[in-house]
């Protein structure tokens, strides 16, 4: 099994270089879990990426599915396909993975291919016998599947410009892809020979971006998902059409459909499709529909396409908001949804769908927070989610809050008795006890009647403080008073239209960036210390670590500054560093280095001292709109990097390589722990074939994380070396067994019966 090794990046005035990590940063682990944006179906089982995370779930009975299996990556899953026995994922930067799906409820990984380079994260794959064709952002890959490996036998079809490669089909002789996001001479569909790779033709695409292509099955039609051409403009349309490839040289249009949606609110945008007997079935985001209630409903859009002169639209099904992909098993159509996970329905009649209930998988991460051995997580849709990490290679998830409101702020109080929750919809702040999740406390800070984005959230001591943005064209700093956590007050609130991020360092001092300067404000005194201006100007994104404040500054003179600041009126500029890729996201900051966090090329991590690069993870979204979403968050805690992202989870780093602690010691071989039998249905005994000398740790988990026995065994007390452990009471299902044997750690996957 390959795993290519991390890559840095070199840092010059104008270019930048791939080459071996020399102290790259340690991907620790990550929250399981996400909103649903990729599903196959097969044999009764439903294979799902929710975020970075590939789940299984058995598809029998009603919604909510029983999940069986989790595997986290680190980079969002895009495409999952079955092929026969094997399953295949798409997961971006963490490349293609190959799976036996001999047991079909627990996938055992064969082989994975992870790419050499930023431009090559893959949003998806077709197959030819044992050819895989990869969509490689940049370029087109082919892969061969011999066995159980995979070897990359050759790149193809570079793009130019900013044109990426989406979605890509093969059916015969012919592979299609589409590319995207560059000038509209490079938008189109692409018609290959698949044997030889030579191009039939291209057919430009001027109005909005093509994500995914599907052949017809007994037609000589290439269905085309027409994208759509923004969010945020003021065209949400987006196109369905098929093109006729009787003389593959020449194209010709044989349908065309106009999908609508609703300006800033709706965005139709078709993703995915699955067709049946040349029914196709088209995932469409946002898709609306005037003959339902609610018009931001959602809906798959139904084409019948068995006729090549009457290709026609049969009807819409309604599907839930945001969705992305689907699946058709007999008569059920699996819907990955944002806000439903994943969506059941009936289509036995596909003009009286039957809505069948819905299976959550996670939801949006917008933010997190640390303290001692737990984490708490933002996530839009569903409150939040609190994790203990006393593990940071496994963190359980101890409970959910599904507190209503879009929650897009979370953090721990000072003390870690309470978490604070800064909710959109209700344009409020609302304090939890961090032990039961019982919210305690509200507090409504928008005046205005108008939605509110929380951009931040920073804590120092009985003050919690955040940006606020009531209107479009209004930001504002609130200090909130929270000494008594049962009625929170506001201490101090001063409008702030240019603010791009804040941060508060352990002396109570709020620094505030700004378009146009550097702002310093005391908590205590309620008194604004510093006022740097910078004419034409923006600081971006700044982060402080001891007496040193990091700003990455964008206009007429760029670059990443250091300022000293050592209290008092005066803050101090150092230098400035030319990056080779200016303007990241997010800035953080810790003993071990600085962090700079970018939209799609990941995180680069500097040596504080010579700010020279000596560390890189590789994240990125790239199969969802690579200019927007993304990451929301990036802090430095505790020796640990927080990283959370949209449509992810919550990534734990460190560029400490002793954070882990005897939990990075040597693992526990296989051959000295025995689990048997496995699956049971009462007992399962646990035989440790080696010589004790101190206590053994058992814990059991379920495959959402969450702990459900945590035992110690003396020595002294143990007569044998082995240990029962009774799971009649248990549901039947997949869990996870730790072991701790003199710092040195075990994971057991076990199965009970019915």
């Amino acid at each position: 099994m390959r795993k290519n090794a991390l890559l840095f990046f070199y840092f010059c005035l104008c270019s930048f270089h791939w080459i071996k990590a020399q102290n790259s940063l340690n991907y620790l682990s990550s929250t399981t879990g996400a909103a649903c944006y990729a599903i196959a179906a097969s044999n009764g089982f439903l294979y799902a990426g929710a975020g970075n995370t590939l789940q299984v779930y058995s598809s029998s009975g009603i919604p909510p599915f029983t999940l069986l299996f989790e595997h986290r990556f680190t980079s969002n899953i895009a495409a999952i396909k079955v092929k026969g026995s094997k399953l295949f994922v798409a997961a971006n930067h963490a490349g293609i993975s190959m799976w036996d799906l001999s047991t079909p409820s627990l996938p055992l990984l064969l082989d994975e291919y992870e790419p050499d380079s930023l431009n090559e994260a893959v949003y998806d794959i077709a197959f030819k016998g044992d050819s895989i064709f990869a969509s490689y952002k940049t370029k087109m890959a082919l892969f061969l599947s011999a066995g159980n490996s995979l070897s990359l036998l050759q790149k193809f079809a570079y793009q130019s410009g900013n044109s990426l490669v989406r979605g890509c089909e093969v059916k015969g002789n012919y592979l299609a892809f589409t590319t995207a996001y560059g000038s509209n001479s490079q938008t189109g569909i692409h018609l290959l020979n698949a044997s030889n790779l030579i191009p039939y033709f291209f057919y430009p695409q001027n109005f909005c971006d093509p994500e995914d292509v599907i052949f017809g099955q007994s037609t000589n039609l290439l269905h085309v998902l027409g994208g759509t051409e923004s969010w945020f403009n003021t065209d949400p349309r987006g196109l369905f059409y098929s093109l006729s490839i009787a003389n593959p040289y020449q194209p010709q249009l044989n349908f065309i459909d106009t999908i609508k949606g609703i300006t800033y609110l709706a965005v139709a945008q078709p993703q995915r499709a699955q067709i049946i007997n040349d029914t196709v079935y088209v995932a469409s985001v946002a898709a609306y529909n005037t003959t339902t209630p609610f018009p931001l409903s959602g809906n798959v859009l139904v084409y019948d396409a068995t006729v090549l002169s009457n290709e026609h639209k049969l009807t819409d099904i309604y599907a839930g908001l945001w969705h992305f992909d689907l699946a058709i098993d007999q008569h059920k159509m699996y819907v990955a949804s944002e806000w439903y996970g994943i969506k059941t329905l009936d289509i036995s009649n596909i003009y009286n769908e039957q809505d069948l209930g819905n299976t959550l998988t996670g939801g949006w991460n917008t933010s997190a927070d640390k303290y001692h051995n737990k984490l708490v997580v933002a996530n839009e849709g569903y409150g939040f989610k609190l994790f203990d990490i006393a593990s940071l290679t496994q963190p359980q998830l101890i409970d959910t809050s599904n507190a209503q409101g879009f929650c897009y702020g979370v953090s721990f109080s000072t003390d870690g008795n309470y978490i604070y929750g800064y909710f959109y919809t209700g344009a409020d702040f609302r304090i939890y006890d961090s032990q039961t999740l019982n919210q305690i406390a509200a507090l409504d800070i928008n005046v205005l009647p108008t939605t509110t984005d929380w951009l931040d959230a920073q804590v120092w001591q009985s003050k919690a403080i955040n940006v606020e943005v009531p209107s479009l064209s209004q930001k504002k700093i609130c200090i909130l008073d929270v000494s008594n956590p049962l009625q929170p007050l506001i201490d101090t609130q001063f409008v702030a239209p240019q603010v791009n991020d804040i941060l508060v360092n352990s002396d109570g001092k709020l620094f505030i960036a700004n378009n146009g300067s550097i702002q310093i404000y005391d908590l205590q005194t309620r008194t604004m210390l510093v006022n740097l201006p910078l004419l034409f100007q923006n600081v971006t994104a700044i982060a402080f670590y001891n007496d040193t404040l990091y700003a990455n500054v964008d206009g007429i003179f760029p670059g990443f500054r250091k300022y000293i600041y050592q209290g008092g009126t005066q803050l101090n500029y150092v230098n400035t560093m030319s990056l080779a890729i200016p303007n990241p996201k997010f800035i953080a900051a810790d003993a071990f280095g600085i962090y700079l966090d970018y939209q799609q090329q990941g995180v680069v991590a500097l040596n504080k001292s010579s700010l020279a690069p000596v560390g890189y993870y590789k994240h990125s979204l790239e199969f969802y709109r690579p200019d927007q979403w993304g990451q929301k968050m990036m802090m430095c805690k505790d020796s640990l990097i927080l990283l959370s992202e949209y449509f992810g989870q919550t990534s734990l780093l460190s560029n400490y390589s002793g954070v882990l602690g005897v939990e990075k010691g040597e693992q526990l071989s296989d051959p000295e722990i025995l689990v048997f039998p496995n699956p049971s249905s009462k007992l399962i005994n646990v035989s440790i074939n080696k010589q004790l000398t101190a206590t053994i740790q058992l814990n059991l988990l379920n495959l959402n994380g969450k702990q459900l026995l945590s035992k110690s065994y003396p020595v002294s007390e143990l007569e044998t070396t082995c240990i029962q452990l009774d799971c009649s009471g248990l549901t039947a299902g997949y869990y996870l067994l730790q072991l701790k044997i003199e710092n040195k750690w075990c994971n057991k996957r076990i199965v009970v019966l019915n």
